[in-house]
């Protein structure tokens, strides 16, 4: 018994890791895109802005 608590503890554990990846990958494209739209999206123009306040 305490051999498939293990391996079901382990699956459960893999696959929330996974879903926590799969949310942080979502939403950093997420926010990405709420940072670029207003920018215009053009990584120079991003550049020339980080260049100024920098």
């Amino acid at each position: 018994m305490q051999e498939s608590d293990s391996e079901s503890a382990i699956i459960t554990i893999i696959v929330f890791s996974l879903i926590v990846i799969g949310v942080g990958v979502f939403l950093s494209f997420f926010i990405l895109n709420l940072i670029r739209e207003p920018v215009g999206g053009v990584p120079a123009e991003l550049a020339k802005i980080v260049q100024a306040v920098s």
